[in-house]
């Protein structure tokens, strides 16, 4: 897997509203340690892997990207708050 870039160019932003059992907008707490707390932003199928994910943006600087994820822009938020999850 290729590291997460914060840079995205023109992609253009995806974005779904439902998906199983996680909406955008629902608030979260991720399951690994450190339990941190987040919105999701995200819900749908990706570039980066096969199946339907979820993007949350996390309430602290515990997160991987910045919504963006090889070059694709999922969703909006500021760099290392960006966590996907499955």
């Amino acid at each position: 897997q290729k590291p997460a870039s914060s840079w995205c160019g023109a992609a253009a932003v995806r974005q779904r509203r439902k998906g199983p059992g996680f909406a955008v907008g629902d608030k979260v707490v991720t399951v690994s340690e450190p339990h941190v707390q987040g919105i999701v932003r995200f819900v749908g199928e990706t570039e980066f892997a096969t199946g339907e994910w979820v993007g949350v943006e996390l309430d602290t600087m515990n997160g991987k990207n910045n919504g963006c994820v090889n070059g694709i822009q999922y969703f909006s938020c500021r760099l290392g708050y960006g966590q996907p999850a499955w």
